[in-house]
């Protein structure tokens, strides 16, 4: 198959994902700063990439995403993929305040604003999230291939943006190590900071101590964090939030 036909291929999921995704709750968005929505420079791009937003919650500020990714394999067949992610403005706006001692030491790798995401292919294969990516070949197929991703939107991810939902959950999972990651004795350092900048964010100043000071106590980290680094968002947190610092006590346990 042509590029050509390929990119016919893309166009025709976009819309059909688009209006699916659309009774879901879910409209079309810009891809966000920092994630590339197409090859650049090609006139028929060999992967492309289609944000799909709900509306943001009006009490934890989150928003849920879907991100597409289309990838043109040598056949001209269209492989399709999708993320599910979580996001927050909120955090991405605090993120950019602080300093990069602050942070996990692999924070410029991350998009700044998302709690978490997870493959949709994590679901039915934990060890091979590729085994699920849906390959179109022909136009008669996409409305097919969409049927398979929104099985899975259906099922086991809406579930999973379900965990999420509210601010106690998130409290609770920031505690816990990422369900995607290797390392399954410590907690995702980035979504432990996100956590406690989004329930201050939110006037939630207990929460956001309580976690802290659990986390300070830890006598280990995970390979991206430090209690030297911990220590330094904890200063920057009570720099920022008069009622962190407060109930903080003024200063940082060690």
């Amino acid at each position: 198959m042509a590029a050509s036909g390929s990119a016919r291929l893309m166009k025709m999921i976009t819309v059909s994902l688009s209006e699916r995704l659309a009774a879901e709750g879910f409209a079309p968005s810009g891809v966000p700063e920092g994630l590339t929505p197409a090859e650049p420079g090609k006139r028929y791009p060999r992967y492309r990439r289609e944000w799909f937003t709900s509306p943001e919650d009006s009490d934890t500020q989150l928003r849920q995403v879907v991100e597409a990714n289309m990838l043109r394999d040598n056949g001209g067949s269209v492989g399709l993929t999708c993320d599910a992610v979580l996001m927050a403005d909120p955090v991405a706006r605090l993120r950019a305040e602080l300093s990069a001692g602050a942070l996990e030491s692999n924070a410029k790798a991350r998009l700044p604003g998302c709690l978490e995401s997870v493959e949709f292919g994590f679901f039915p294969h934990p060890s091979y999230p590729g085994h699920t990516t849906v390959w179109i070949s022909v136009e008669a197929h996409v409305d097919y291939g969409v049927d398979q991703i929104m099985g899975l939107l259906g099922g086991p991810v809406v579930q999973w943006f379900d965990q999420r939902a509210s601010l106690a959950q998130l409290v609770e999972l920031a505690r816990m190590p990422n369900l995607t990651s290797p390392d399954r004795s410590n907690p995702d350092p980035a979504r432990l900071r996100d956590v406690v900048m989004l329930t201050l964010s939110q006037g939630h100043a207990q929460e956001a101590v309580s976690l802290m000071e659990w986390y300070l106590r830890r006598d280990r980290f995970h390979k991206f964090d430090s209690l030297e680094r911990v220590s330094a968002f904890d200063a920057e947190m009570s720099a920022r939030f008069a009622e962190y610092a407060t109930q903080r006590g003024g200063g940082s346990l060690s």
